[in-house]
């Protein structure tokens, strides 16, 4: 999947409302609120793998904010319960002292011990010391939203359901426990370039030009209300508005799709496309 950078995609739209970029009225920080809300909408069709590792202070935690929802989520203690040395095995050698014979088929010396001995010296790398740490499986509060939950969460499991059990929560992008350290998260990730949220380019690019069209209409709306707005920009707020919906339906559509392509996807995206666009009358 193609992406776009956030930073590339904001350049963009203040070229095309170039004035009101001009006079500082785009606000950077409300259009990747907004973009944040509009990958949403398209729930796991468009989601990555991730993980990280977040300390917890004060009992909280700030999450990515591509962070869609929870599949795994394990404590782990700072101290070592353990430390274990292991040695590498790089080679081996074999010393002869006295005459043998080496059988090809067992491949093996065949040794008379009363005259033949053998010596093999193996030669390992330096020692490396390996810590190794406590994980605990967390439980989740009984009010935690499901919207931030994947359907397989292991946490879910009835298992780990138990009194003392540390646990955890989750509002919008604060993680809440009932400890401080370091807690393990895996998760479905909205799509992002090096941790900074991005837009997906799976197809035909009809989720690229949904986003495009909710993000002109939201900054038009917020200028309108702000009596900042011309004349002629409250008449795009409207067919921006109004061509929303529409939008939406092919850029869900490219979304499906996305999720795996036959070898023949390219040819069914374009006469679906076709089809969905004749039946919406554009």
């Amino acid at each position: 999947m193609e992406k776009i950078p956030f930073d590339q995609f904001v350049a963009e739209i203040e070229t095309s409302l170039s004035n009101y970029a001009d006079s500082n009225d785009i606000d950077r920080q409300s259009i990747k609120t907004y973009l944040i809300q509009a990958l949403r909408k398209f729930g796991k069709n468009i989601c990555e793998k991730n993980e990280t590792v977040v300390e917890v202070k004060n009992k909280r935690a700030l999450l990515p904010e591509h962070f869609k929802s929870l599949t795994i989520a394990l404590k782990v203690d700072t101290a070592p319960i353990e430390e274990r040395e292991q040695k590498q095995l790089v080679y081996e050698r074999q010393y002869i002292e006295n005459p043998a014979v080496f059988d090809i088929l067992t491949l093996q010396y065949i040794q008379n011990f009363c005259e033949t001995k053998t010596t093999t010296e193996k030669i390992f790398a330096n020692k490396e010391s390996h810590k190794v740490y406590d994980i605990q499986l967390l439980e989740l509060e009984d009010y935690i939203s499901k919207d931030v939950l994947d359907v397989d969460c292991v946490n879910l499991h009835p298992s780990v359901r138990n009194p003392n059990n540390n646990r955890i929560s989750i509002v919008n992008r604060t993680l809440n426990t009932n400890f401080n350290g370091l807690v393990y998260l895996k998760f479905n990730s909205l799509p992002n370039l090096d941790g900074e949220v991005a837009l997906p380019l799976i197809s035909n690019g009809a989720i690229l030009e949904y986003i495009d069209n909710e993000m002109k209409w939201r900054i038009a709306e917020n200028l309108i209300a702000n009596n900042k707005a011309s004349q002629g920009l409250s008449q795009l707020y409207s067919t921006w508005k109004g061509e929303s919906t529409k939008l939406f339906i092919l850029a869900q559509a490219e979304a499906k799709m996305g999720r795996g392509f036959s070898k023949d996807w390219d040819r069914k995206m374009y006469k679906q496309r076709l089809v969905n666009r004749k039946r919406l009358g554009l």
